[in-house]
């Protein structure tokens, strides 16, 4: 079970990670200008897809920070932590129930 937990807990973290780094690739390229980061940088920014590369490594430790949050937050706050969790616990209950009563039956 706290597998099952862990699992849905990383892909969740994955996911809001994954959607603050292109809302910040997305920023970035709406915001900040080629002649403003060349600025910033001291030279021409490498580009790598038409991106700044310099762009693609603050948007994924921003995200990551995001990620970690969002993660630290999910599990110690008890209102997210009943709506994340209390779904996959409801689902898991009957099974685990079932498993309890088999084994009940097999050791009598």
């Amino acid at each position: 079970m706290l597998v099952l937990l862990t699992v849905r807990q990383l892909v969740q973290a994955a996911i809001i990670g994954l959607g603050l780094f292109l809302f910040f690739v997305a920023l970035g390229l709406i915001t900040v200008q080629d002649e403003t980061a060349a600025e910033w940088i001291g030279h021409e920014p490498a580009l790598q897809v038409g991106v700044p590369v310099a762009l693609f490594k603050l948007a994924a430790l921003l995200a990551s920070f995001g990620g970690v949050s969002f993660s630290t937050t999910s599990m110690t706050n008890p209102d997210y932590r009943q709506e994340f969790f209390e779904p996959v616990l409801r689902s898991v209950r009957r099974p685990i129930l079932v498993h309890t009563v088999y084994c009940a039956l097999i050791s009598k």
